[in-house]
């Protein structure tokens, strides 16, 4: 198992071993652009492999590819997904006579309520009842930052 570590503030790029000073945020900020394109072209590699598997289970009409004296075996996910118009299906089956509690099964209405911050932020300014039900009912919730790099080429 390969472990990424840290030596007296150096960090070793895997595959290439060039070490990068992390107190260097130039050579960091290059590192992370050189990954980045380096994880692009592998996402590109990775899907050319897996387009030829994808050929290989259709023209042998399989469901999985398997290869036992290899220890190998390749499973495929569904290459559909079945999408419904719910409207246009609710109006269908009312019209072909489905009764309305039958219909009110099969298409299922969601509703999502979601708080307008701004909003809730200007009602709370004018008034401290309603400040302190914003209060309550907020929570901030800590999320990993993403880091963009900017190289000119």
């Amino acid at each position: 198992m390969n472990e990424i570590a840290v030596v007296h503030n150096d960090v070793a790029i895997p595959g290439t071993g060039e070490l990068v000073n992390l107190d260097d945020p130039v050579s960091v900020a290059r590192a992370l652009d050189g990954l980045r394109e380096y994880e692009r072209l592998i996402r590109e590699v990775k899907e050319v492999l897996a387009e030829r598997l994808r050929e290989e289970r259709r023209a042998l009409g399989v469901r999985q590819l398997d290869y036992p004296d290899f220890g190998l075996s390749v499973r495929f996910s569904a290459d559909t997904e079945t999408r419904y118009d719910a409207d246009g299906l609710e109006d269908r089956l009312r019209a072909a006579g489905m009764p309305e509690a039958r219909i009110s099964e099969i298409v299922v209405e969601t509703v999502e309520r979601k708080v307008k911050a701004v909003e809730a932020k200007k009602a709370a300014a004018v008034n401290p009842a309603y400040a302190e039900a914003v209060e309550l009912s907020r929570e901030v919730v800590e999320k990993r930052q993403t880091v963009t790099v900017e190289v000119a080429r």
